[in-house]
Formats: C-alpha cells, sequence, structure tokens
C-alpha cells in the first residue's frame, strides 16, 4: 500500500532532487518523512545508479528547464543578485550562482543599466 503512494509522488521527489534540493528539502516541501524521500529515491527510482546527484556545472544552461534559464539570465541582466534570484525562482543559491557564472562565461547574461 505504502509503495503505491510513493509511486505516485516519485517523479515529483526526482525533480526536486535533481534541481539541487537536498532529502531534507524535499521532505520538507513534500510534507513527507526524511527517511521516505530516501526510500523513493534509492529503493525506487534507484537513483544513484541512473542519475549523478550533482549537474555538471558545465552544462547547466543546457541541463536545467529552459524557462527557468531564461528568468535567471533575464533577472540577472536586470542587476538582480544570487540571492534575490534564489529567493525568486524557489531555487538553491548554489545552483542559481554557478548558473550565472556559466552564462555569463558563455555571454549570455548582458547587464542593463
Amino acid at each position: 500500500m505504502a509503495a503505491a503512494k510513493f509511486q505516485e509522488l516519485k517523479d515529483t521527489v526526482l525533480d526536486l532532487y535533481l534541481n539541487g534540493y537536498t532529502k531534507a528539502k524535499v521532505a520538507e516541501a513534500m510534507g513527507m518523512k526524511h527517511s521516505q524521500v530516501a526510500y523513493i529515491l534509492y529503493t525506487i527510482l534507484k537513483v544513484h545508479e541512473k542519475k549523478p546527484r550533482k549537474m555538471s556545472s558545465t552544462n547547466l544552461v543546457e541541463l536545467m528547464p529552459k524557462e527557468q534559464v531564461n528568468r535567471i539570465i533575464t533577472l540577472a541582466s536586470w542587476g538582480y543578485n544570487a540571492t534575490e534570484i534564489a529567493e525568486d525562482t524557489c531555487l538553491p543559491y548554489n545552483r542559481i550562482q554557478v548558473l550565472i557564472k556559466e552564462a555569463t562565461e558563455k555571454n549570455l547574461i548582458k547587464k542593463m543599466v
């Protein structure tokens, strides 16, 4: 019975986890216990075998959803800092910081003053 319940939640848990949320943050966001999130990730999804925990910092622009990337680039171009963008997008600060650095190196962020 419990496994069937977790089957319904697995896509959301995986999405949050791959977007940089820790197991504790996923549990908090979904109103679950830390152990339940771990069960979904490691027993049902076997995420440790199939997908890496951290995305490569050199490919975030390509790997993250385009809507998120465009929003982050737009806000950074308007002068928002990584903390403000993280709050706006509900993404982890370190993920925003890495994406901004990568986008700047690829000349995707042009400051609008």
